[in-house]
């Protein structure tokens, strides 16, 4: 397909979204850290995001409660983010939430979270129609992006 993206392509890709949120990167094999330099006190879960290559096709994204998710990294449109420099970049802009579904003591009991990009795609897991109670954590911006 063209416009397919690789590992190596997106490495840099990742850099760029970090330093347009004013982040840094921490680069090993196979491995990308994208972290806020600057951290808020109410949100501190949600200040890493682990961006980890899973396969040829595949990283494995984790951050905040629950965020944990596979993503595949060869979809790109020619001149846009690849789809998974996007989710970063949505998690940085405030984008994602996760809900904690509790029981009658407060024990988590299951999750649900989504991350939505300004272009409308994104990712969704579990049950957000869930009876249950539930504490939600709303990851919150990283500040403003710059150009």
């Amino acid at each position: 397909m063209a416009g397919e993206r690789t590992w190596e392509d997106l490495v840099p890709e990742l850099c760029d979204v970090a330093i347009r949120h004013g982040g840094t990167t921490h680069l090993s094999d196979g491995q990308v850290i994208v972290s806020a330099k600057e951290f808020v006190p109410t949100d501190h879960s949600a200040r890493t995001i682990v961006i980890t290559r899973f396969d040829d096709e595949t990283v494995r994204i984790r951050t905040g409660w629950c965020i944990d998710s596979l993503a595949d990294l060869t979809i790109a449109e020619p001149g846009h983010l690849s789809f998974v420099a996007s989710l970063i970049d949505a998690i940085c802009r405030g984008g994602a939430e996760e809900h904690a579904f509790l029981d009658s003591d407060g024990r988590w009991t299951g999750v649900a979270w989504r991350i939505r990009t300004p272009r409308g795609a994104g990712v969704t897991h579990g049950d957000f129609d869930s009876p249950h109670d539930r504490a939600i954590h709303r990851l919150e911006a990283w500040g403003a992006p710059s150009s």
